[in-house]
């Protein structure tokens, strides 16, 4: 995939708030993405900030990310698609790491991957 394509796909994903094929073509072109940051919209380069800085260390939740993770479940039990949209649009950081999956219930990993916003298939 050319670059600029490759660039376009990822402003494009994010934009949608699909952070699930974002984070896929980051991870697997990350060198380039990387060299080439500054063709990056605000959000996505956010995104490869927050994807470099995920391997080296990865905090645990705190009482904030948690009521989070309570309102989103919340909104799932309500089926409030727009209060979920707005949560996953506020928190992007938070759904991308890879220990959320546990605390959501069972549909709003439905509906969250339905959006694309999370991945809970490995690769």
């Amino acid at each position: 995939m050319a670059l600029q394509e490759l660039i376009k796909m990822i402003n494009l994903s994010v934009d949608c708030f699909e952070l699930s094929i974002a984070q896929n073509y980051i991870n697997e072109n990350i060198d380039q993405i990387s060299d080439n940051k500054h063709l990056l919209k605000r959000k996505s380069r956010e995104l490869l900030e927050y994807l470099i800085n995920q391997s080296s260390s990865i905090e645990p939740l705190n009482r904030y990310d948690f009521s989070l993770i309570n309102s989103i479940n919340s909104y799932e039990y309500k089926f409030d698609r727009h209060g979920l949209k707005v949560s996953v649009k506020n928190n992007i950081k938070l759904l991308l790491r890879p220990d959320i999956i546990q605390y959501l219930s069972k549909v709003a990993i439905i509906l969250l991957e339905g959006m694309k916003v999370i991945n809970t298939k490995k690769n």
